[in-house]
């Protein structure tokens, strides 16, 4: 019988375990009756971009991104439309598509599940020409990770404090946001601008709980700007996963949506920053790329 060819794409600088412990764990629990594979390293950012380019035109049955969100969003961009499957082996620190996914933090349950589990077809999104899969974003959010991706360390502490460091400076985002489909158009200021394709950021934090990843729709969230007085008085909605009930929010469903900012701000695809631009044109592309998860 011939083997499924399978490409390991590791970031090793993202937490994931030593190349060592890595390759002992890929020869004890991956099913080598069903997999051919073999383990390329990333040496710099945007290489997984290169190394998966590289499986697509070989004809790799399986690429697996073992990273965190980044690793996955760089994989991914280059998956989408093609015959060559995605999976994931959580090696960040935030890992939240893995968590919405049901893959979870522990690599030898993701080999599991990896093992047993078939490719699902799931939706995709750009927003301008940058891909994500997952979460994307302007405003206050967006300030929180590009602030958090200049320190050394990693996790959720690291989040916190930037938080309440972005807090001392926040000022909220004055934009108009269309929905050309919808025939609907708002304006006013906001503290964050989010499409949703599937609903948690990293560490199990839903910011849209409503959103699915393969209903061909964007959820998006405007959080209008308020007082922090009246944003704690909404953490027990946070925490309860029900922020998109909060009065302060706006929800739309839609498959397109255009963002126009008065001021430069910072933008997030899957936990990844970038300097914004003024205006931000969302796209979802359904049923776009295939995904192996728990069905």
């Amino acid at each position: 019988m011939k083997l499924d060819s399978l490409m390991f794409i590791v970031n090793p600088f993202s937490g994931t375990s030593s190349k060592k412990d890595f390759e002992k764990l890929i020869l004890e629990n991956l099913d080598k009756n069903r997999f051919d594979y073999v383990i390329r390293y990333t040496e710099a950012p945007q290489h997984a971009i290169t190394l998966a380019r590289e499986a697509v035109a070989a004809n790799y049955n399986f690429v697996v991104a073992v990273g965190g969100d980044g690793t996955v969003n760089e994989i991914a961009s280059v998956l989408v439309n093609t015959n060559t499957v995605l999976g994931i082996i959580p090696g960040g620190s935030g890992n939240g598509l893995a968590m919405h996914l049901g893959i979870g933090r522990n690599q030898k349950k993701a080999i599991d599940i990896f093992n047993v589990n078939k490719a699902t077809d799931i939706d995709t999104c750009k927003v301008n020409e940058h891909f994500f899969i997952n979460v994307s974003g302007i405003g206050f959010d967006a300030r929180v990770t590009h602030s958090a991706k200049f320190e050394t360390k990693r996790g959720l502490s690291v989040y916190l404090k930037k938080t309440l460091s972005e807090l001392r400076n926040y000022s909220p985002l004055e934009a108009k946001v269309e929905f050309p489909k919808l025939k609907k158009t708002v304006e006013g200021k906001y503290a964050i601008i989010e499409a949703a394709n599937g609903p948690m950021y990293g560490y199990n934090f839903k910011i849209c709980p409503p959103a699915v990843i393969d209903d061909g729709m964007m959820d998006v969230i405007l959080l209008r700007d308020s007082s922090i007085f009246k944003y704690l008085l909404n953490m027990p909605l946070v925490l309860s996963d029900n922020i998109h009930k909060s009065k302060l929010i706006d929800h739309f469903r839609c498959d397109e949506m255009v963002v126009t900012i008065k001021n430069e701000d910072i933008l997030h695809v899957d936990g990844e920053s970038y300097p914004s631009e003024l205006r931000h044109h969302y796209r979802i592309f359904p049923k776009s790329i295939k995904v192996v998860f728990p069905n």
